[in-house]
């Protein structure tokens, strides 16, 4: 029985030692997971009520109204994640439709986010933001890591940058709809 045992054993280690060995070389292909891609559609708030200069949070008029809907019919079939405004009623205002047509609330924001923890808290997110026209800019400029965009004229209110980050290499497309 031993001697069976034995011959069983030596058989076993021979045999699979014998086998054919494989490895599976690693290739950059197959270590390489899918790429992040965050998608930020900023604009500027629409068009306020200058009636009283002294009012230094007014509202919209009806056509920023009609111009903040545009947007929501504009990016309908985009599924956005988030969407901020600074904490004015022109810029809430503004992105109130984009939000309702979202199934989303509106997460204020300071004019400039401190760009890396905005950036990681948006990371591979569609996201609509309402700012100012001094202050998209800079937030897009901050987005692509370059001066690229100088402040919105004053009578400016249609201006769509979409920015798009694969793996935080950007891409920038400025559309006008004035």
């Amino acid at each position: 029985m031993k001697i069976r045992l034995l011959v069983t054993a030596v058989l076993t280690i021979f045999l699979i030692g014998c086998q054919e060995k494989t490895t599976t070389k690693v290739t950059p292909e197959m270590t390489k997971k899918d790429p992040v891609i965050t998608t930020y559609y900023l604009v500027r708030h629409a068009e306020k009520d200058r009636s009283n200069p002294a009012d230094k949070n007014p509202p919209l008029t009806q056509e920023g109204l009609l111009r903040a809907a545009s947007y929501a019919t504009i990016l309908k079939d985009i599924p956005m994640d988030a969407v901020y405004a600074t904490n004015y009623l022109r810029t809430q205002q503004t992105a109130q439709p984009v939000a309702s047509m979202s199934n989303l609330e509106i997460t204020t924001y300071e004019p400039v986010p401190e760009i890396t923890f905005f950036k990681d808290q948006t990371k591979g997110q569609k996201v609509f933001v309402v700012g100012h026209s001094n202050t998209i800019p800079k937030l897009v400029n901050a987005l692509i890591g370059k001066n690229q965009f100088s402040d919105i004229n004053d009578t400016v209110n249609g201006n769509l940058y979409i920015v798009t980050l694969v793996d935080d290499i950007p891409t920038v497309s400025l559309l006008s709809l004035e």
